[in-house]
């Protein structure tokens, strides 16, 4: 499913790079003149947009054969590493995790990606803080998506900020990992807005 994106990747950069050398071995010559400078400028930002455009849709986490988004509708055990302060909800806790890695036979596979997570714990009895490592044995769910016209798609907003997948865990198929506790620069800046 890759072949067709990255064929069209090569052939999109090679047209860039004939138009880059048609421009300084053809036409760039005649344009010395102070009067067509603003030509060259605007060849120049374009080839320079093209680039950036095919850049990000390298990027895309589709095509990233490591990211979380291809174990949708898969059932897991995964590692996640919370990145904010989780939210209480009547039935337990909300919160935006990072994933680091899914358990794969007997071992583990690196993986990345963020999920939007939501973790049942009815009694709140396991108090969750940023920066927590938690094993989830659940299924990777896509986002929902809107249900009626004029909704708010909160499925485009979370993809927008790089969320493609959403997991449910019910309260006996999760636990925290106190053995690989470790505290991010991000994770102070968290605990220290929670304290102000």
């Amino acid at each position: 499913a890759d072949l067709p994106f990255f064929g069209e990747c090569v052939e999109g950069l090679i047209v860039l790079l004939c138009a880059w050398f048609f421009m300084q071995r053809g036409i760039n010559r005649h344009w010395s003149r102070v009067h067509y400078l603003f030509l060259e400028g605007i060849f120049y930002a374009l080839l320079s947009a093209g680039a950036g455009v095919l850049l990000v849709e390298v990027r895309r986490p589709v095509y990233d054969a490591s990211h979380v988004i291809h174990e949708q509708g898969t059932t897991c055990t995964m590692v996640v590493r919370l990145e904010d302060e989780p939210k209480a909800t009547a039935s337990g806790w909300r919160v935006t995790a990072q994933a680091a890695a899914i358990q794969a036979d007997s071992s583990l596979r690196a993986v990345r990606g963020r999920v939007s997570l939501f973790l049942s714990d009815s009694a709140h009895q396991r108090a969750l803080h940023v920066d927590d490592c938690v094993w989830v044995h659940a299924m990777v769910q896509p986002l929902a998506a809107v249900k009626n016209p004029g909704e708010f798609d909160y499925a485009r907003y979370s993809e927008r900020q790089g969320i493609f997948v959403s997991v449910r865990a019910r309260e006996d198929e999760w636990m925290i990992d106190s053995c690989t506790q470790a505290t991010t620069l991000r994770g102070r800046v968290v605990r220290f807005r929670e304290r102000l």
